[in-house]
């Protein structure tokens, strides 16, 4: 139970660290950011990091072309596209730190 707790500290420091980085970022872009970070530490440790790194971004994707563009009839917001690609890219880098994290405490 010990070494759980010192990996969720360990997390979140970084995540921490992460988002200290964007605050001079809009809290669209940062929303963007989160919730790729999130969906992709998620997807990837289900089913792979490949494929919850492929899962977040298409989900990013339908966002923007299909509920923005489509049925809101706005306009698609590339920015925010770019935020969930780096989010997803974050998402990876956690995901392997805590693998790694788990391999080392285990």
């Amino acid at each position: 139970m010990a070494i759980i707790l010192k990996q969720l500290k360990i997390m979140k420091k970084l995540y921490r660290k992460i988002m200290g980085c964007l605050n001079g970022i809009a809290t669209d872009k940062q929303q963007h950011f989160t919730v790729s970070l999130i969906l992709c530490c998620i997807f990837g440790t289900i089913y792979g990091l490949g494929w919850g790194f492929l899962i977040t971004i298409c989900i990013g994707l339908f966002k923007e072309f299909i509920i923005d563009k489509l049925w809101m009839k706005g306009n698609v917001d590339y920015d925010d596209i770019e935020f969930d690609f780096y989010g997803s890219a974050a998402g990876v880098i956690l995901c392997v730190i805590q693998f790694l994290l788990f391999a080392l405490f285990k």
